[in-house]
């Protein structure tokens, strides 16, 4: 393709450009700018003249900020962008957080009590406006008065809720321990007249290391119970569906099309269904926990274990377009969560001048969707092969996989008359539930080791048990460039591992217990039939160990800032530090990162496609206190 200069080459239709292309002449880019602002105010005021023991607290923040963003395609590209196209955008957000309580506290012989009343408002407003233009005039020249097409479009997001909040401790002999706590949140995301929710919460604690005296290596010992409830609203704007501007998809040659289109505006009807009866999430959790100290608090422990239910979670799924919708917001029946948390920490070494820390922190946690509703025992997301299932883990990888027999033995095609002879077969009876997204542990390793003025700490993650699907491996196995294809046999034949077998016409299955010895051409066992069918083929483990951060510090001594600096500073502290040092993969993933995640921060993981790799840093932080 060739247009006012720009030349691109290419082995394949008009549906992707060169990367080349992409990497030369400034041809693909974006710019960005914020500026950020986020002041805090907190009051403490001690009311003892009213009544002693009596205090108010005020505390209030915001988080400002101003962000521009511009990304551009020259003129040369495929698809809808082949006549050059430049975006503008520019955000506004201000958020506000609010909190003010009344404290209360007292003493009653071998008894005492606090007690507390609280108020929070909080809520955000963000606008944004964009300037989407099209059909660059001059090639190169990234402005929006270079477009001879412009189609501006504004959208404005607010959430406000509201809280009242309190809670209620009595403690008899700092011995035992019972604490009520309860919050009513009012949300702006909810229907009128059922936004409004509340939850308690109850626990105990006993502290039995009162009971042992001062002659015994525990130092502290504490078990405790809970039982409460959490309450969550919903996203903004889930109550009523919207419209949104008419536009078409672009197709070979030929660009998107997006109105107003010649002075004629068109609106349409969101294809995502929202819920006018949605309800606000709902959590009830059991916890009982351990708490230890030994040999003057160089060595200690946390345990706990806890039991969650979560009811009416909201999910946006999958829906039968005869709605008139693709997708809708629901509230989904219950899912559970079962785990344990054991943390360990110590102090191996500690003299005058020399210590060193060390904790490690395991988890494992098992989760199940036990029910979504009587009409639906799977939602899809996005369908990419993520997908939650009733019965598994949420979220589960769900797509077609492999025969197997009885022994997990892949089946391989015997039928000359098949197209696919020779080669493994796709399980034909239906999706399958090939593995889930979340870990079965992971533990976190903490080091801190200090002399004299000087502190180096190191923190090494790791998680086991996850698995994720790799939509690049789908396209790079499909067109032979996958790292699991390079060792290629010379005359490109090859012979699969299984047993024999094959699908019968009426959709059963014959399977024998004979190795397979079928020869088949290496080439073809991949591209198309395998590569975008195969679900399991592209199921990887995500299994890691990551150096996440390293740090190095040196505090001035105090006589250095006394005496040389005239006490200026109080405080001053220099860190070096590197985040993502040193990482290590399961060596059957082949992507960039097993944390990649292609839709960002959200619920929907265990996909990616193009990710880019976890970037190394370094800094320097200079810390000054007066």
């Amino acid at each position: 393709m060739k247009k006012m200069g720009v030349t691109q080459r290419l082995f394949r239709g008009a549906g992707r450009n060169n990367y080349l292309w992409y990497l030369q002449d400034n041809n693909v880019g974006n710019h960005s700018e914020r500026d950020r602002f986020i002041p805090n105010v907190g009051i403490n005021v001690d009311l003892a003249d009213l009544a002693e023991g009596l205090s108010l607290n005020a505390v209030v923040g915001m988080d400002m900020y101003k962000h521009f963003e511009e990304d551009y395609f020259n003129l040369g590209a495929y698809g809808g962008d082949q006549d050059g196209q430049y975006t503008q955008m520019n955000n506004d957000f201000t958020s506000y957080n609010s909190d003010i309580m009344l404290n209360y506290s007292k003493g009653l012989g071998d008894f005492n009590i606090d007690l507390m009343v609280g108020h929070n408002l909080s809520g955000f407003t963000s606008r944004q406006t964009m300037i989407d233009g099209s059909d660059l005039m001059i090639p190169g020249f990234y402005d929006i008065a270079n477009a001879r097409s412009q189609i501006p479009s504004v959208y404005t997001a607010r959430k406000r809720s509201y809280s009242v909040y309190g809670s209620a401790m009595i403690g008899w002999k700092n011995m035992f321990y019972y604490t009520f706590t309860g919050r009513n949140d009012w949300s702006s995301t909810l229907p009128i007249g059922n936004n409004s929710f509340f939850y308690p919460s109850n626990s105990l604690g006993f502290v039995f290391s009162e009971l042992l005296g001062d002659d015994t290596f525990i130092d502290f010992g504490k078990l405790r119970v809970s039982y409460a409830q959490v309450g969550n609203d919903a996203p903004i704007y889930s109550v009523s569906s919207a419209n949104e501007i008419a536009n078409a998809s672009s197709n070979e040659g030929i660009g998107n099309l997006s109105f107003p289109y010649q002075g004629v505006g068109s609106f349409l009807p969101s294809p995502s269904a929202n819920n006018p009866v949605l309800k606000n999430e709902m959590s009830y959790e059991f916890e009982v926990g351990l708490e230890m100290n030994f040999f003057n608090r160089r060595l200690g422990l946390e345990t706990s274990y806890y039991d969650k239910v979560s009811k009416d979670q909201i999910v946006r799924a999958g829906i039968s377009p005869a709605s008139g919708f693709s997708s809708a917001l629901m509230n989904i029946g219950q899912i559970s969560n079962k785990g344990v948390e054991l943390l360990v920490f110590g102090t191996p070494v500690k003299t005058a001048n020399f210590s060193w820390d060390i904790s490690a922190n395991w988890y494992s946690n098992k989760n199940t969707l036990d029910k979504i509703s009587d009409n639906l025992t799977y939602i899809d997301q996005y369908g990419q092969g993520v997908a939650y299932v009733e019965g598994y883990s949420i979220p589960s990888i769900r797509g077609n996989a492999w025969l197997r027999d009885e022994n997990g033995n892949q089946v391989v095609d015997d039928d000359p008359a098949s197209p696919n002879y020779g080669r493994w077969i796709i399980d034909q009876s239906g999706p399958k539930v090939i593995g889930k997204v979340n870990p079965d542990w992971q533990l976190g390793i903490n080091n801190s080791v200090n002399y004299k003025n000087f502190s180096l700490s190191a923190f090494l993650d790791m998680r086991f048990g996850g698995h994720v699907i790799s939509g690049s491996e789908n396209y790079l196995l499909g067109y032979g460039m996958s790292t699991l294809t390079e060792d290629r046999p010379d005359n490109n034949l090859t012979v699969f591992d299984g047993v024999k077998g094959r699908r019968n016409p009426d959709g059963s299955y014959t399977i024998t217990d004979q190795p397979n010895d079928i020869e088949t051409f290496y080439d073809k066992a991949y591209i198309n039939s395998y590569a975008w069918n195969a679900t399991e083929l592209v199921t990887l483990k995500n299994d890691f160990i990551k150096l996440r951060n390293v740090s190095l510090a040196y505090s001035v001594p105090k006589d250095f800032l006394q005496n040389r600096l005239g006490g200026t500073f109080s405080n001053l502290d220099i860190t070096f530090s590197g985040k993502n040092l040193w990482r290590w993969f399961d060596p059957g993933f082949t992507g960039p990162d097993p944390e990649a995640n292609q839709f960002g921060n959200n619920n929907v993981t265990g996909w990616y496609t193009w990710a880019y790799p976890t970037s190394k840093t370094y800094s320097v932080t200079l810390k000054a206190t007066f």
